[in-house]
């Protein structure tokens, strides 16, 4: 009768260790949530402008563009969409390097202060779910 009992407990532990394995071999990366919002900049919207979210514990950065309304959606590789669930450090920025219709090189001014981008201030938290982030900056 201990026999019997030790067969099934083995049985039994094994089944659950396979379950286990499969259930970890089922992980499909990181998870990673929809963000969109809108930029503003002096209450008007800042179109044209450049996101880059971060994650504070490391991992891969995220990044959208705002269209004329200030509107952005961010995209965690080119087909998927989102940032990583956590806090985040946002960096917001409008200069660029771009080329004319004649290719003469340009470079468009920053008008975001250095707090938003390249001395981020701005820590926000990605949630497990689909998130509206929005920025009100301002330029004093």
């Amino acid at each position: 009768m201990v026999e019997k009992y030790v067969i099934r407990s083995r049985r039994n532990w094994l089944l659950s260790s396979l379950a286990l394995a499969l259930l970890a071999g089922c992980d499909n990366g990181p998870v990673v949530s929809s963000v969109k919002g809108t930029v503003s900049l002096d209450g008007r919207p800042l179109p044209n402008a450049t996101l880059v979210f971060t994650p504070e514990a490391g991992g891969r950065s995220s990044l959208g563009r705002t269209d004329d309304n200030g509107l952005y959606n961010l995209l965690f590789t080119p087909g998927k969409e989102g940032a990583l669930v956590g806090d985040m450090r946002v960096r917001i920025t409008v200069a660029e390097e771009y080329q004319d219709s004649r290719d003469r090189t340009h470079i468009r001014p920053e008008k975001v202060p250095a707090k938003y981008n390249e001395k981020s201030e701005l820590v926000v938290t990605v949630e497990p779910k689909d998130n509206v982030i929005d920025f009100d900056l301002q330029s004093k």
